[in-house]
C-alpha cells in the first residue's frame, strides 16, 4: 500500500513537470511573441508567388511581380514595397542593404522604389509590382527586385535579391486560377519551411524550460530514490536489530535454564 503511493506521487509530479514544461510555456512564448512584429519578422513572412510578362497596346512590353503575406503579419503601419535596377548596377554604385541611401545618388528611371499596390488575398494580402514600357532592346537586362518593409521610425528591412528578366520569364498572362494555383505551389513550400524556422525559434526560446523540467525529473526521482534507500536501510536496521534481539533472548533463555540445571545439582 505504501509502495503504490509513493508510485502514484511520484508519476503525478513528473506529469505536473512534464505539462509545465509541454503546455504553459509554449502557449506564454507565443503569447508575447505575436504581439509586437518586427519589420524583419514581417519581411520573412513575404514570398514570391511569381512574375510574368504581358504585352499591351497602353503600357507596352510589362514585368509584373506578385508577392504574398499572411495577414497575421502584415502590420497596418509599415510600409511595404519594392526596389528594382539593373543587376549592373550592385557593382557601379556599390548597392549592399542599402538601397534607399543610395537611391538619391543612383536616381533616373533605371532605379525604381515605390510602395506595392495590396490585394486582398486568401487570408493575406497580395503585393503587386507592375513594370511597363520596357523597350526590346531591355528585354535580356538582368533585373534585381528587392522588397523592403519600412516601419514608423523610416528603418528599413531588405530581402534578398530576385533575380529576373523579360525574356527569362516563362509566365505570362496568368489568369486568377493559374495564379491561385501557384499560390497554392509556393505556400506549401514556405509553410514548410516556416515550420521548420519556427520549431528552430521554439527550441532557442524554451529550452532553458526543458533543462529546468528535466533537472526537476531527476530531482523529484532522485528524492524518490533517496527516501527510497533511507526506508529500506531502516528496515534493515530494524530488522537486525529485532534478529538480535532474539538471539540475546535465546542465548539468555539459554543461560537461565543452564543456571536452574546447575543450580538442582
Amino acid at each position: 500500500m505504501v509502495k503504490n503511493k509513493k508510485r502514484n506521487f511520484l508519476i503525478k509530479a513528473i506529469i505536473f513537470v512534464y505539462a509545465f514544461v509541454v503546455f504553459l510555456v509554449p502557449f506564454t512564448f507565443v503569447s508575447n511573441g505575436a504581439e509586437n512584429i518586427s519589420p524583419k519578422e514581417s519581411l520573412d513572412k513575404i514570398f514570391l508567388i511569381s512574375f510574368e510578362t504581358r504585352q499591351e497596346q497602353t503600357l507596352g512590353n510589362r514585368i509584373l511581380a506578385h508577392f504574398y503575406i499572411p495577414s497575421e503579419y502584415k502590420v497596418a503601419t509599415y510600409e511595404y514595397g519594392i526596389i528594382i535596377f539593373p543587376e549592373m548596377f550592385i557593382e557601379t554604385y556599390s548597392l549592399d542593404n542599402n538601397y534607399f541611401q543610395r537611391a538619391s545618388e543612383v536616381g533616373g528611371i533605371s532605379y525604381l522604389t515605390y510602395p506595392f499596390e495590396e490585394y486582398s488575398y486568401i487570408g493575406g494580402v497580395r503585393l503587386f509590382s507592375d513594370m511597363n514600357r520596357i523597350p526590346e532592346s531591355r528585354f535580356d537586362l538582368s533585373l534585381c527586385y528587392v522588397v523592403y518593409v519600412k516601419d514608423e521610425n523610416s528603418v528599413y528591412e531588405y530581402s534578398d535579391i530576385y533575380y529576373t528578366s523579360y525574356n527569362t520569364i516563362e509566365k505570362s498572362n496568368l489568369s486568377d486560377e493559374e495564379l491561385k494555383a501557384l499560390f497554392y505551389e509556393k505556400k506549401k513550400d514556405s509553410n514548410f519551411e516556416r515550420i521548420v524556422l519556427k520549431l528552430n525559434e521554439f527550441v532557442d526560446s524554451v529550452w532553458i524550460y526543458i533543462v529546468i523540467g528535466l533537472s526537476s525529473v531527476v530531482v523529484v526521482w532522485g528524492a524518490y530514490i533517496g527516501i527510497k534507500i533511507i526506508v529500506s536501510k531502516k528496515k534493515e536496521e530494524s530488522v537486525d536489530a529485532k534478529g538480535m534481539e532474539r538471539i540475546f533472548l535465546s542465548e539468555l533463555s539459554s543461560y537461565s535454564s543452564f543456571q536452574c540445571r546447575f543450580l538442582c545439582l
